[in-house]
């Protein structure tokens, strides 16, 4: 039975009426009995862009590893390879000495063309420890498209095989096979069953152990009964057998054992003291026809010391069979005369050869270098020069009973004329009818997009890709693109919302063309948005409340930072809504939170609201927290948290619970908290009351700690006017109590108190009355920021217009001579203060402002003089739309430009001749008359 040879297809041969079926059996022009077949799944691995961890084994995702392929595919399967694979990569698990990769299931293993993918044991074949394939009893596998090499078993022990092994039914096809090495035999192929080697070249191969033989291909001594070799249109040159002790036959080919046949091929250049091509079984028969088998060289080594080269022997009388089915070129012979038709041989090996029963001479003219020779599967070869003996002077039909001249040569060329004999045909024409591979790698299947698009493809080729074409929808898109990268921009926002597809069709530069698989990709032109944000909280929780643009998932992310690490779960997913309402739970009183909100519309696409914060109730007298500072600190270091007028350090070790706390310092406001917790017996407050708090989570506390922190707080000359500042400490409010901290110091120069703390609550300072001849403090400076409000008196009047009563009071007594009237009425700043106009109710604004104060009624102004073109930076922190909730030197800037720009309105009311960056009575009323 007979089959013909697709070049590049897969095929599967129905039946073998004998076990010597050689390759040409299958080279034909007409198939007999075989059909081209799909394989079941095609794996493929990249040995640049692969990924075994995120790959899934296609085109636009491949594997990275031989291994990950090998493990993944079925019998049946084809795994494509590109790239450089070499087997001592950590990634290649599956290799073992001296096996290498072991081929235990029905594969075809494709290349990229032996010049583009190459599989190697090592780096180098000095330092190999393992051939490349070993291919298992019983095993059906196809090679193509690779160079193999640098193989090398386990050096001592003798093996055969140095890149390939097969003990089942190997087809190597369009491969190169060099720089390989083996102990004994074979250091290209050591043949045990049934080996089909076509259009691949062999070569530079070596066998340096006591024994050598079949450098290139060897048909094993121990070949199963039935096994067979066939070589069909193959050079095997240049290698090279140095063994030192005997077996040193068939440098290029040699037949331990079995039988085979040879067609077309070229063997030259090989190295022995013995042969090129050799036999050592009596029972074995090579059939061969079309071959060269000349000018190969003679070794000289310890062995061998002098002699000329054997193109062809036995090895002794006797150990061999031929069937010469003619029209061979064969230099010197041992023990077998050549006397087929159209037979050439040069006998005294003087160069020149003589055709059978004629007077007719000439040379092989072989070129004396390998090359691509214009080959389209990166196999070299040797070229012909013109003159040649081979040309013209080949035979055709079939080459004993089951195999057929190859209508191709080695390269894929058609023969000119009638057929040469090797492998090369001169002047032969090759025609380029391999389509290139195209797949598409954007977009990924199932990707949701909503604006410019990139649609990108990957394409390689025998020869040269020309170009790419995008489909969209099946609609061309644009100009073939002519050169790599093969990508074009799409914009998905023309189009409608739902699944679209897009393929991608490569054309090569002899118009074979070929198109991709086809990806679904979605496509979303809705625009999202976030609007209408509320809260509503109370000591332990917060409903937030808010609507999108289109329907989506509802989510928030919160905590005590605007690293937030907590977050309710996703919900409204089966059913997605405009109008979203969350609660966050177990929350802890008078702290502020940080959030975020998070959505997901049906086409996965996302939206984030900007950062936001909130207050939570449950702070003592129901007092509202003022500004709050935040700050992350490690066990293992310590830190700082400063916020405003205090300064909290924390010790190393400071807890055993955690590896690290989130600390918050919130100062709230003291006339409610007051109003509830009094003051220590005899004490009378003096300056701000701050709320600590060390948080674990978003939801946990830690109120005591394994080591001493300290609070340091600052106060003003006003806040102790009239009180002896030698009786300054700081007191802490716990269930109803106020209890004097410990270790405390007061750094009368400086204005601070200093007191240590093992546990969190209430903390503010206190000191006693003066009594006459004490330390009592004469507040004898203003605030600085005041210090353009002209006379005393009216800086006086400033300080009680902007709101700072306890400042206004202390410039006041120590100024007492200038003010007949010695018992003013205190104006408070958010009773009075204010003009109906400009009240709480239609500001949204319920104090005064000034710098290093925190909150969102800081937001708030900020944002009102972004809009009003005073913006605070044009970009980052407090730029529009990333306001903050601190008051720092920009908004304070700002804020001068504002007064300065409604002089009229804000200054001259005041007495002042420019703007002070305080938010008081004259600019909140003004910020009130803006539309």
């Amino acid at each position: 039975v007979t089959a013909t040879f697709m070049r590049r297809k897969n095929f599967v041969i129905d039946a073998l009426a004998v076990l010597s079926l050689s390759l040409a059996s299958f080279i034909c022009l007409s198939i007999v009995v075989a059909h081209p077949v799909e394989a079941a799944t095609t794996w493929y691995i990249n040995s640049s862009t692969g990924s075994d961890t995120t790959g899934n084994g296609t085109s636009g995702s491949p594997y990275r590893s031989f291994t990950k392929a090998y493990s993944s595919a079925a019998a049946g399967d084809t795994i494509d390879m590109t790239g450089t694979f070499t087997l001592t990569d950590s990634v290649e698990t599956s290799v073992t000495t001296p096996a290498g990769f072991t081929i235990g299931k029905n594969l075809t293993i494709v290349g990229q063309g032996a010049d583009q993918t190459i599989v190697q044991a090592a780096t180098a074949s000095t330092s190999a420890q393992t051939r490349v394939f070993t291919i298992s009893s019983g095993v059906t596998a196809t090679i193509k498209g690779l160079n193999i090499r640098n193989g090398r078993p386990k050096v001592g022990y003798g093996y055969y095989g140095g890149a390939i092994q097969n003990n089942g039914t190997l087809y190597v096809t369009a491969d190169e096979i060099d720089n390989n090495i083996s102990d004994n035999g074979g250091a290209g192929i050591d043949n045990l069953d049934v080996l089909y080697v076509a259009s691949s070249t062999i070569d530079h191969n070596l066998c340096n152990g006591s024994t050598g033989m079949g450098c290139g291909v060897l048909s094993d001594y121990y070949i199963v009964s039935g096994g067979y070799t066939t070589i069909t249109d193959s050079t095997i040159a240049w290698n090279t057998i140095t063994a030192t002790t005997g077996y040193l036959s068939g440098a290029g080919v040699h037949f331990r054992n079995g039988s085979g046949t040879i067609t077309n091929s070229t063997i030259t250049k090989n190295e022995s003291c013995e042969s090129a091509v050799g036999m050592d079984t009596s029972t074995g028969i090579l059939t061969i026809k079309n071959t060269i088998i000349a000018d190969n060289l003679y070794h000289t080594g310890s062995y061998c010391t002098s002699g000329i080269p054997i193109d062809f022997a036995y090895r002794s009388s006797g150990q061999g069979n031929v069937v010469d089915n003619g029209d061979n070129i064969v230099g010197m012979s041992d023990f077998y005369t050549w006397a087929g038709s159209g037979d050439w041989t040069d006998t005294n090996h003087d160069g020149t050869f003589d055709l059978q029963a004629s007077t007719t001479t000439g040379t092989p003219n072989l070129s004396s270098t390998l090359s691509l020779n214009g080959t389209n599967d990166g196999v070299p070869t040797i070229s012909l020069s013109a003159g040649s003996i081979a040309i013209n002077n080949g035979g055709t039909g079939t080459n004993g009973a089951t195999s057929t001249v190859p209508a191709f040569d080695e390269r894929g060329a058609a023969r000119v004329g009638a057929t040469d004999i090797g492998a090369y045909e001169y002047g032969g024409t090759i025609t380029d009818t391999e389509p290139p591979v195209v797949s598409l790698t954007e977009p990924v299947a199932n990707e949701s997009t909503s604006s410019m698009v990139t649609i990108a493809a990957s394409a390689t080729d025998n020869t040269a890709v020309a170009g790419v074409t995008f489909y969209i929808d099946g609609a061309k898109q644009g100009s073939e693109v002519t050169s790599a990268p093969y990508q074009i921009s799409w914009d998905s926002s023309a189009t409608t919302t739902g699944t679209h597809t897009a393929y991608a069709v490569a054309r090569d530069s002899s118009n074979n063309y070929a198109t991709s698989s086809t990806v679904s990709f979605l496509v979303d032109s809705a625009s999202l948005s976030i609007s209408n944000i509320a809260v509503a909280t109370t000591s332990a929780t917060a409903t937030i409340t808010w609507t999108t643009s289109t329907t989506t998932s509802s989510r928030i992310f919160f905590g005590v930072s605007s690293a937030y690490g907590s977050s309710t779960a996703e919900e409204d997913t089966a059913t997605r809504v405009t109008s979203h309402s969350l609660v966050l739970s177990e929350l802890k009183p008078c702290a502020e939170y940080h959030y975020e909100i998070y959505g997901k519309d049906g086409m996965v696409n996302s939206i984030y609201s900007p950062d936001e914060t909130f207050f939570t109730s449950g702070c003592t007298g129901s007092a509202g927290i003022i500004s709050s500072a935040v700050a992350t600190i490690a066990t293992s270091t310590g830190g700082t948290l400063s916020s405003g007028r205090l300064t909290l350090t924390v010790p190393a070790a400071f807890t055993t619970s955690s590896s690290s706390l989130i600390f918050q310092a919130d100062e709230i406001d003291a006339t409610a908290f007051s109003s509830a917790a009094g003051t220590p017996s005899g004490e009378t407050l003096a300056g701000q009351i701050f709320h600590l708090l060390a948080f674990s989570d978003a939801t946990t506390t830690v109120s005591s700690f394994a080591q001493a922190l300290t609070v340091k707080l600052s106060y003003a000359a006003g806040d102790v006017s009239g009180l002896d500042t030698s009786t300054l400490a700081i007191y802490r409010y716990d269930s109803g109590t106020w209890t004097a901290l410990s270790s405390c110091s007061t750094d009368t120069v400086g204005m601070t108190v200093s007191c240590t703390t093992t546990g969190f609550s209430d903390f503010a300072i206190f000191g006693q009355k003066a009594s006459s001849g004490s330390n009592a403090s004469d507040s004898s400076t203003a605030p600085e920021s005041f210090s353009s409000g002209g006379s005393v008196v009216g800086q006086y009047e400033n300080l009680i217009a902007m709101g700072f009563t306890d400042q206004a009071q202390a410039l006041k007594a120590q100024y007492a001579y200038l003010f007949p009237d010695s018992s003013p009425t205190p104006i408070s700043p958010l009773a009075s203060a204010i003009p109906v106009a400009a009240s709480a109710s239609t500001t949204g604004f319920t104090r005064f402002l000034e710098e290093g104060m925190r909150g969102g009624d800081v937001r708030q102004l900020q944002r009102f003089l972004n809009a009003k073109g005073f913006m605070l930076a044009t970009d980052g922190p407090g730029s529009p739309g990333n306001e903050t909730d601190f008051f720092g030197s920009l908004t304070k800037a700002a804020l001068i430009k504002f007064q300065d720009a409604h002089r009229a309105d804000i200054l001259e009311p005041a007495g002042l001749t420019e703007g002070t960056g305080i938010f008081g009575r004259f600019t909140l009323s003004e910020v009130a008359r803006q539309p």
